[in-house]
């Protein structure tokens, strides 16, 4: 008996220890200054140039901050930058909030497709967190996506700035023992316009 209450600990205590997120990156920031805003992200972050598919900035961070896999499938992290046409934060939520449902490939769950928190930037500009969560058939995998939706009028300028985490969770614990939400957050305030 002692001796399956000592299994069963060791097993609790590296579970526990297994699915710790890893605080330490936001030790080291990397700054991206852009014409009228500036961001830090973990500086392990993997840069990528996509701009010919629009975006701005591309980030891949798997295997940095959260572990590599989950239940045997892969956890996949991806955050991006993108520039938006609409003229105020309140089209921005809208435009991206719609964006949602126009992929296909995802399959919300029973009675949620998104949610919402205003918050204000360091530089003052009202602005979004949007959330949602989908399967994605084409990837086998859940999806937690965090997008900042800002808009600021001294610019005339507005921007989507995405994180996207994949795993697989049918249940959407993932989300919640990972605190996702919470780390979308303390990303999103390295952001400001200048």
């Amino acid at each position: 008996m002692k001796s399956l209450l000592f299994v069963l600990l060791i097993l609790l205590v590296s579970s526990v220890v297994y699915s710790q997120t890893d605080t330490t990156i936001w030790n080291d920031l990397t700054t991206i200054e852009g014409e009228n805003y500036t961001f830090s992200v973990p500086s392990k972050w993997r840069n990528k140039d996509m701009t010919a598919y629009g975006m701005l900035h591309w980030f891949e961070a798997s295997g940095l901050a959260y572990p590599i896999t989950f239940q045997g499938n892969p956890i996949i992290v991806v955050v991006s930058f993108v520039k938006m046409e609409q003229q105020s934060v309140e089209e921005v939520k809208e435009s991206i909030q719609r964006g949602y449902s126009q992929n296909k490939d995802r399959v919300f769950p029973h009675n949620y497709n998104y949610d919402s928190k205003e918050v204000i930037l360091k530089s003052g500009e009202k602005a979004y967190i949007i959330h949602t969560k989908f399967y994605r058939k084409s990837k086998f995998l859940n999806q937690s996506r965090f997008d900042l939706g800002v808009y600021s009028d001294k610019y005339k300028q507005g921007y989507m700035y995405t994180i996207s985490i994949q795993y697989a969770d049918d249940s959407y614990q993932f989300e919640k023992d990972y605190r996702l939400s919470e780390f979308a957050e303390k990303l999103y305030t390295y952001f400001t316009f200048k």
